[in-house]
Formats: C-alpha cells, structure tokens, sequence
C-alpha cells in the first residue's frame, strides 16, 4: 500500500504540492461551493460548457489515461450518459496529465465507447487545476464532482454514481442525508462492516451473493480474496484474483493479486507474474503499466542486486514506446535506494531518464525529487544534465516560461553548487503557477 501511494504521488505531484500550501488551511472549493463558469479547458468532444445551467445536473468526472480506475470507470459513466442523458450532462475531465496528444488519440480510439463530452486540462498550471483542482486539495484519481443549482453538491468516486443516486438526482431530491441512509443498505457497506466484525463467514455469504448477480464485480473480488485470506486460505484467495487477471490487467485486481503474493512469501511466483504481465502491458496502450512496473522495480531493489536492478530498467527502457513506464521508474526509485558500488543502476537510471524526456516533460517538484536522488549519492553532474534535459523538453512541447524560468533557477542553484531546499522548492514552484 505504501509503495502504490508513493507513486500516485510522484507522478501527479499533487499531494506535495498542497501540502506545499499552508497546512492548516482548509479547502477553498468542495461541497457547497458556488461556480458559475467552466474553467477554461481544451475540448475534445461533444458541446463545450462555459457556464452551468441551473436547470441542469452536471457530472465532472476527473480522469487520466495513466489511472487504472479511471480506466475502468469509463463503461459505466458510458452507460450513465446513453440512459440518462437528455437529464445529466457528463463531462469526462481529462487532469492531471500534460500530453495532450496522448489524450486526444485515447478519446479517439474510444469512439462510441466514450461518447459524452470530453475536455483536456493540463498539469498543474491549468485554469482547471488552478480553479478547481488545487483549490479542493483533490490530488487523487479518479474524482467526481456533481454540479446542481450551480453548486457543488457532492464529490464522489465515480463508482458510486448507482441508479439510485442518478434518479434522486434527477428527481432533484439529492442530499448527502438521504445518500447516508442509502449506503446504510448497500451490501458492500454491510461486507465492510462484517469484516470489522470479523465474521467473515457472513461477509463470504454476501460476497458470494453479490458474485452470483455480477461476476464481474471487480470490488467484491478484492474483498472477498482480502476475507480469503485473513481466514487462512491463501491459496483460494490467489485463484480467485488469477482467475479475474488472466482476463485483462485491471489496476484494482493486479494491485491486490501481487499483494496477496507478497504476503504469502511466493516471490518467485510474483517475479514471474510481473515479468509476464510487463509483456502484456507494453502491448496495451491502456494497460496499467505504471503500477506493474514499480512493482517490478521495488521487488528487484529490495532482493539488493545491483546489476539483476539494473538489468531489468535496461529492459524496460529499451522496450518502452511511451513515457509512462519510464515515468514509473524514475517515480518510484528515490524511495528504493541499493547500494550501487559498480555505478550501474545510476547509469541506467540516467539512461531511461534520457528516453523519457525525449518524449514528455515531469512536473517540477516530480523533477525536483529525481535530480536530487543522483544528487544525494553525489553525481552532481548527472543531477544538472536531468533538469538540462527537462528544460529542453518543456521548450520542445512549448510549456509555459514561467515553468521553464523556475526549472532555469533551480539549475542555476545546482551549477552553483547547492542543491535547494524544500523551502526553496516550493517558491519556485509558486512562480511556475503564475
């Protein structure tokens, strides 16, 4: 669990840069909070939206190719905007994610299959991100934000957009009160509560019960393999999420099956899998390689062997045809440090840091982060040639020059000799916003 938060972490660099706020603040935007214009974003499809219509429900979905939920949530808001349409107005709200062209390929290949509006953002310095995103500390995906009366009413994950809840929408009758007493019958709330209990006889009945009526109920499978497991059933729990795996690599199952191995000392059996579902995932472009290959990454640095690491980055570096298996390294290695007596892993890292940038850009503070990784181990060099190579791409892909001016000071430190503060950091991430 740790290891998948650092990585949300890093690779939006949304949690750091809100606690970059002064902490005891409380949000600025939320439920409750009045908005009578759209931010401005780029839209892909579908009729723009630059003010609410009072008469009307709105749907903000947040989401990013790179996230595995969002992904996955995609077919049911689908679903949601085909049946009730002429009544919810949904917006899938590309966040989080500076490729544009990336997301606009994805919103194309979808076709019919993603058929309600879709509006791109950018990173951190959009208008999106600016008025909504920083604002309501919202620094996870996928995000939901429901808009009524010009005001926003609810935020929630966009699994718990049921029918239920679409028709008290509708009917104008919403209230998180009566959303309370909803969820007080929803069988996955009472699993919960069983599983606190600890009676997990009861819990697998209403796992099983749930199954019966939707076999593809993706949650109930991770719960049920979690009850397997504290029951002593080990190998019951694995069949059943392998079985689910085989099928495709859903960010939610993958997560739970290595975890279920981790725990249940099968390191070679996990080693393979990932090897295999590496293979599979570079195959798929929205396959959810992010998490598969940090896992890869943070069982190979914990077996201690530099060159079995840096062998298996070499591999992902040079199979890579996009960024964000690159990314997923670079992401999660500052916090899997090996002792590197022979220089190969640096020299490795460097190496996908180089593809990388010659296909995206990182988010400063991102960036901040794995220059001083090189920096801390003491190749300085190295540290500087990384925020030299971001400041060339941020002029390819035409970033903003107060981004690329702030990356400029912080190399401008580093060639002087310092590496700079958190302190530091932060400030120039502030001019890198305006």
């Amino acid at each position: 669990m740790q290891t998948k938060k650092i990585l949300l972490v890093l690779l939006t660099s949304w949690m750091t840069m809100l606690q970059a706020q002064n902490t005891v603040q409380k949000p600025t935007f939320g439920i409750g909070s009045e908005v009578d214009r759209y931010p401005e974003v780029t839209w892909l499809q579908g009729t723009p939206i630059t003010s609410f219509d009072k008469e009307k429900t709105y749907i903000v979905e947040c989401w990013a190719t790179w996230c595995g939920p969002c992904l996955a949530a995609i077919p049911h808001l689908n679903e949601l905007h085909r049946t009730y349409g002429k009544d919810i107005v949904i917006i899938g709200q590309s966040s989080m994610e500076n490729d544009f062209k990336k997301v606009e390929n994805f919103v194309e290949s979808k076709g019919d299959d993603m058929a309600y509006r879709v509006a791109y953002a950018g990173g951190a310095s959009s208008d999106f991100s600016r008025q909504w995103l920083i604002p309501g500390r919202i620094n996870a995906l996928p995000h939901t934000i429901v808009i009524q009366n010009n005001k926003v009413i609810w935020m929630p994950h966009p699994n718990e957009l049921t029918t239920e809840v679409i028709e008290m929408l509708i009917n104008r009758t919403f209230s998180l009160q009566h959303l309370e007493q909803a969820r007080k019958q929803d069988r996955m709330t009472i699993v919960r509560g069983l599983i606190r209990s600890k009676d997990y006889e009861k819990a697998l009945s209403v796992l099983d019960t749930l199954l019966s009526k939707d076999q593809d109920n993706r949650e109930a499978i991770s719960t049920m393999s979690t009850v397997l497991t504290q029951m002593g059933r080990y190998r019951e729990a694995v069949e059943l999420l392998e079985a689910k795996h085989a099928e495709a690599l859903y960010s939610d199952i993958s997560y739970r099956l290595y975890q279920t191995l981790e725990q249940g000392g099968d390191t070679i059996k996990l080693k393979a899998l990932i090897e295999k579902d590496i293979d599979r995932g570079l195959q798929v472009p929205a396959a959810p390689i992010l998490d598969v290959v940090s896992e890869g990454y943070k069982l190979y640095a914990r077996e201690g062997n530099s060159d079995t690491l840096a062998d298996f980055v070499h591999r992902i570096t040079q199979r890579s045809t996009t960024p964000n298996p690159l990314l997923a390294i670079l992401a999660i290695s500052p916090y899997y440090p090996i002792s590197d007596n022979n220089g190969v892993v640096t020299k490795a890292l460097f190496k996908a840091a180089d593809k990388f940038f010659g296909m995206s850009q990182m988010e400063l503070y991102y960036l901040y982060k794995v220059a001083g990784m090189f920096w801390d181990n003491g190749h300085h060099t190295i540290a500087c040639q990384i925020v030299e190579k971001s400041i060339a791409a941020g002029e390819r892909d035409h970033l903003p020059q107060n981004r690329i001016a702030a990356t400029a000071t912080l190399l401008l430190q580093m060639q002087g000799g310092q590496f700079p503060s958190e302190e530091d950091i932060r400030e120039l991430m502030e001019k890198a916003k305006q």
